[in-house]
């Protein structure tokens, strides 16, 4: 007895654990996101003369985009041009990808893992690390496509040694006319469809190769199958660790851990459908109270079974579809993707990689002069935009973590309107008194960026602790299971 109570407590506490990092890896995420966009913009606006507070910071969180070149230049260390940090840039993830799988695989055949674990070993990393690195090199990438021609003025064009030249916009030691830059912009051009577009299309179609079992339209569907799948795996599975007897203890606790994954949807799957059958059962007698000379129904006549709730059915099923993405198996190699949004909004990593596409690679707009208001405009009028579609669609399970992100997106947002104001202060013609301080300005965009953000998600973090906590005990107050069955 006193075992199975230690036991119970410990799997509760997994449980907790679990789900807090889920929630911590969602806060983790919307840091990089902002570090990302927010130290960008001295390559975004390359024309704009930042304070140097904010250039500081530029310079300290760029490690956020993995942008070191600037560090290396001033650094003077190396001999290389933009070309080269194209190529460098763009086969880097390949090896790192390539070391890793060749790891697992010599990994897996010293332990002699069957072949199908490979895909669920190696997606997951995969999947992070094409998070982390779809805009700093979607950024290299774009900046390949700028050249800047405007060098011949009217009055002295036919005798200017830069009549009728190119050059790139991020390097000007390369010209746009010569045969190396057409080369490497035809690659470019393939490097387009792998990174910008390639990846968050990877993300699009592994998510509606699961998207029956993470955002199920009909849930009663998804809680026949998991009874039936439920009932199978944990039979099979059992089987196999009582007819294996010289199979190692390791294996066997994997595989009892396998089949105790499937006991908590089952068992939630089996409450939702009991839930539903009351619900229509109540239905029908209502329908009954309606036709034609309907015979009164008797309050003492119906069961206690019968008085039901509609919203704690849609908890159930809530809970139901989250906890049955976390054990299917399907569903592990790609968890990345979706493990803290809402069944409504798991889509919402495709919105998030083109909010992050668009704040940190399409700026400046390519149709329009680096240095015209229109550009700054842009910036601030696309972050409010995607921080109303953040809002409309509260995308992720948690509140907290939706309003850290909330809170996140008002951060960048402001950040692009400071700039904008920057823009306008430093164009401003006649009076220089009537401008703004442009020194209290970047000071407060850092301190919005690396004082304030950072606070707020440690705060999150801690109240999603405790929320995560509560959470556990009113899943086993709900469905009257032990911590043992249940977990």
């Amino acid at each position: 007895g006193g075992w199975h109570w230690v036991r119970s407590k410990l799997r509760c506490l997994t449980v907790s654990v679990s789900r807090t990092y889920d929630e911590i890896r969602a806060i983790i995420k919307i840091v990089v996101v902002v570090f990302q966009i927010t130290s960008s913009f001295a390559t975004s606006f390359p024309y704009m003369d930042f304070p140097r507070v904010l250039i500081r910071y530029q310079q300290i969180f760029g490690f956020a985009s993995l942008d070191v070149v600037p560090a290396l230049r001033r650094a003077c260390i190396g001999n290389f041009d933009h070309l080269d940090v194209l190529i460098w840039a763009t086969l880097g993830p390949f090896f790192v990808a390539a070391v890793f799988v060749a790891g697992v695989c010599a990994s897996r055949r010293v332990k002699q893992e069957p072949l199908d674990s490979l895909p669920r070993r190696v997606q997951p990393p995969l999947l992070v690390l094409s998070y982390v690195v779809l805009t700093s090199i979607s950024r290299v990438i774009f900046r390949t496509f700028r050249c800047d021609d405007d060098f011949d003025h009217p009055s002295e064009a036919a005798h200017s040694p830069f009549y009728n030249r190119s050059y790139l916009f991020v390097d000007y030691s390369v010209s746009c006319k010569s045969a190396r830059y057409r080369v490497h912009a035809a690659y470019a051009i393939l490097c387009v469809c792998i990174y910008p577009i390639g990846i968050p299309l990877s993300y699009l179609f592994a998510l509606i190769s699961v998207k029956p079992i993470i955002a199920p339209s009909n849930v009663g569907d998804l809680a026949h199958s998991v009874v039936q799948k439920g009932k199978s795996e944990g039979s099979w599975l059992r089987e196999e660790v009582d007819h294996e007897p010289d199979c190692v203890d390791e294996t066997k606790g994997t595989m009892v851990d396998q089949a105790d994954n499937w006991t908590r949807p089952r068992l939630l799957a089996e409450s939702y459908l009991t839930e539903q059958d009351a619900i229509e059962h109540v239905a029908q007698k209502a329908v009954a109270l309606t036709a034609p000379n309907p015979k009164p129904l008797i309050a003492d006549e119906v069961p206690d079974s019968l008085h039901v709730d509609v919203k704690r059915l849609q908890d159930v099923g809530y809970e139901l579809i989250h906890t049955t993405r976390t054990a299917h198996p399907d569903c592990h190699a790609t968890s990345f993707l979706f493990c803290d949004t809402r069944p409504s909004a798991w889509y919402y990593e495709i919105v998030d990689a083109a909010e992050r596409l668009t704040l940190t690679c399409l700026l400046p707009l390519p149709w329009a002069a680096p240095n015209a208001v229109l550009q700054h405009a842009a910036g601030a009028i696309l972050s409010v935009g995607f921080m109303v579609i953040n809002a409309l669609v509260r995308p992720f399970k948690s509140p907290i973590v939706g309003c850290f992100s909330l809170f996140t997106h008002f951060v960048v947002s402001t950040n692009f309107i400071i700039l904008w104001l920057l823009y306008d202060d430093a164009n401003l013609e006649g009076d220089t008194d009537a401008g703004i301080n442009r020194k209290v300005l970047g000071f407060c965009a850092v301190v919005l960026n690396a004082a304030l953000m950072p606070i707020c998600a440690f705060i999150a973090v801690g109240l999603e602790a405790g929320v995560d906590a509560r959470r556990v005990r009113w899943i086993l107050s709900k469905f009257q299971c032990d911590a043992h069955a249940l977990t």
